[in-house]
């Protein structure tokens, strides 16, 4: 168990910006489903959760975000100068499963291998852009927005998220006010599953906003997998932010 902690912990560490803050959106949702509003109401064990919950989901934004301007300011970007797009094409080579008998835990390992992908984004609209894998010579096709298509999506995500989640909070401020905070059995405390769904929906809206650059696989290839590039591929390619870029 304690093994799991630290390994969880040395991974959120050398993960991407994007997957940090993706990740303090899950432990904001875990806080919200435990407590929904329940602050106002009394001190008891589900909002001391939803507190602890609430105390990594700021922590995970605060160093997501931390590692996201540290990364911008020295260039690491999947957009580059020339406006081309940087991703990876992971192709599985193996997946084994490892016995640590001292620790108690089984541990699966994945070893894959790892093309980059240069794509050009189109000026208008999105087109299809056909891939080789270099290792097995299979073909797969990534999606690939415009800079306003772009765009378009991502306001479609942050409305529509939110959306979602000022209906959650009208919702179990309305509860609250009817129920007077007090726990109920009532039809009506059967709201707070309809605001959990519209939380989640909406956590998965900003999950998606984050994670969206443009580039989409709209037919996964078995054992292949499309990625954002971690720091050390991004430095292959990226330049500093205060470096003049010949045109």
């Amino acid at each position: 168990m304690i093994y799991k902690i630290i390994r969880s912990i040395i991974d959120t560490i050398n993960a991407t910006p994007r997957q940090i803050i993706i990740l303090a959106l899950v432990w904001f949702f875990l806080s919200t489903s435990c407590g929904m509003m329940g602050l106002y109401s009394s001190t008891n064990f589900f909002n001391a959760i939803m507190l602890f919950f609430l105390g990594v989901a700021v922590i995970l934004a605060v160093f997501g975000l931390a590692k996201l301007a540290t990364w911008n300011n020295r260039g690491l970007r999947m957009t580059l100068p020339d406006g081309r797009i940087v991703v990876n094409l992971e192709h599985t080579l193996d997946v084994q499963e490892q016995d640590r008998v001292l620790l108690g835990v089984r541990e699966q390992k994945r070893t894959f291998a790892i093309q980059y992908i240069l794509v050009t984004p189109p000026a208008a609209g999105s087109q299809l852009v056909p891939i080789t894998c270099s290792t097995c010579q299979r073909e797969t096709v990534l999606r690939v927005a415009s800079p306003q298509k772009r765009q378009e999506m991502r306001w479609r995500f942050v409305i529509f998220s939110t959306l979602g989640i000022a209906i959650t909070i009208a919702l179990e401020l309305g509860v609250g006010l009817i129920t007077n905070g007090k726990s109920d059995t009532s039809p009506i405390s059967y709201v707070h599953f309809v605001s959990l769904l519209l939380l989640f929906i909406s956590i998965i809206g900003f999950a998606r906003l984050i994670n969206y650059v443009g580039v989409t696989q709209p037919q996964v290839l078995f054992g292949h997998k499309v990625s954002h590039p971690r720091r050390v591929d991004l430095e292959k390619f990226c330049v500093p932010a205060n470096a003049q870029v010949q045109r």
